[in-house]
């Protein structure tokens, strides 16, 4: 009988042991339920379908130009700046004197060259209206006043080139910054002409490729509108030239 009170006693440890370690476990919290949210609402536009047309436009600035310039330059000499006679925005009329180089010492051998020509048509009068004049004495007199005349329109020609007139008509669009006694050189452009009265519109822009040639579009100027027609694009410009010129 001893025997068997051992083994009950074991068993009873035991399962005090079991249920003394159901403590250490955490009671299981109930499942909370997610908060419901009610959804937006969803307001809808609508209108009337209507047949209509479907405008494809394009929209670019630009500036006036003109389609006749003329840039003018001292074409064949460098030298001091003596005279600029006109200022940007001055009307100019053909022929007008605009700028000119320093020429005091030209003008000096061209003073002495007319007294020169002078002087030899003197001797060519007196050579004719000689007694006894013969055909060589007049032909010598001759030739000593075409050799000084000749003379006098080199030196003439020479004073042109060291002074720039205006073309045309037409309005002055740009000067160049050059001051009276600067130095200038041979074809830089100094003055520009160019005719108010003949524009056109030159536009820029990524979109301008979308253009053609003879196309019909609308042209906006001071909030009026106008109507144009396209007369040139980057694939035709090569071939159509601004008229200018040099002086």
């Amino acid at each position: 009988m001893k025997p068997i009170r051992i083994l009950t006693f074991v068993l009873a440890v035991a399962a005090s042991g079991a249920l003394s370690g159901c403590a250490l476990f955490p009671e299981e919290e109930e499942v909370l339920a997610p908060p419901l949210k009610a959804p937006a609402a969803v307001s809808y536009t609508t209108t009337t379908v209507t047949r209509g047309d479907i405008v494809d436009s394009v929209s670019v600035s630009g500036t006036f130009i003109s389609t006749t310039s003329y840039d003018l330059s001292f074409d064949k000499r460098s030298g001091y700046l003596s005279e600029l006679n006109v200022a940007a925005g001055d009307t100019v009329e053909a022929g007008q004197l605009l700028a000119k180089l320093d020429t005091d010492s030209l003008e000096l051998e061209i003073r002495k060259q007319e007294l020169a020509v002078e002087r030899a048509q003197i001797a060519l009068n007196a050579a004719r209206n000689a007694e006894g004049a013969t055909a060589d004495s007049i032909r010598l007199a001759e030739i000593d006043y075409e050799l000084q005349r000749i003379q006098l329109e080199d030196l003439q020609t020479e004073l042109s080139k060291q002074s720039i007139y205006a073309p045309d008509s037409g309005t002055v669009s740009y000067i160049a910054n050059t001051g009276i006694g600067q130095y200038v050189t041979a074809r830089s452009t100094l003055i520009r002409v160019v005719d108010p009265n003949s524009l056109q519109i030159e536009c820029t822009g990524d979109d301008v490729s979308d253009f053609h040639l003879n196309q019909e579009v609308r042209v906006q100027v001071n909030k009026e509108e106008y109507t144009g027609k396209v007369v040139m694009t980057s694939a035709e410009a090569p071939s159509i030239e601004i008229k200018k010129g040099t002086s």
